[in-house]
């Protein structure tokens, strides 16, 4: 019934092919294992290899059949969500960098190496950084740490914010 009201407005979005591919690789995954589960334990299924307990043989059967299966999807995938719904053919791509800079940019490390000296020397890293939602107050020792190094609280707790450092 749902299906009927909205397949014309849903059209343009391909659903089907979308739709298709979630619930194929969550049907694989999912009742493949139970299936193969049911083999094993039924004696269908005595030995993999040099493997005779049930659970490796059911857990490497499960793990090697997924793997088999995925190239499969991640080509239906690039079907079913294509680049192509998203680029405009009337629009020019004109802003675009040569071709060298291009794979300089690709392939330049500068990032990776400014975010390792900012990991490795914490630069930045303190209870500021790694507050949790708004409006929660902490409790115990962690809200004493947090109030000596800054934290004051607002609106009964629902609002916080830091005194500046020195």
């Amino acid at each position: 019934m749902f299906w009927l009201c909205i397949n014309d407005d849903l059209k343009p979005f391909r659903p089907m092919p979308k739709f298709l591919c979630v619930k194929g690789i969550l049907f694989f995954s999912f009742w493949q294992s139970i299936a193969i589960s049911i083999l094993v334990s039924a004696g269908a299924i005595k030995q993999l290899g040099p493997y005779a307990d049930k659970e490796h043989i059911s857990l490497a059967l499960t793990d090697t059949l997924i793997c088999l299966e995925m190239p499969i999807f991640a080509f239906a995938h690039m079907y079913a969500f294509s680049h192509r719904d998203y680029v405009d053919p009337h629009v020019s791509f004109a802003g675009r960098m040569p071709m060298f800079y291009a794979i300089r940019d690709a392939f330049g490390i500068k990032d990776v190496v400014e975010d390792t000296k900012a990991t490795l020397f914490g630069k930045g890293m303190d209870y500021r950084e790694f507050e949790p939602s708004e409006g929660h107050i902490h409790q115990g020792l962690g809200r004493e740490r947090r109030i000596r190094a800054g934290l004051r609280y607002s609106k009964g707790g629902k609002g916080k914010y830091w005194l500046p450092q020195p």
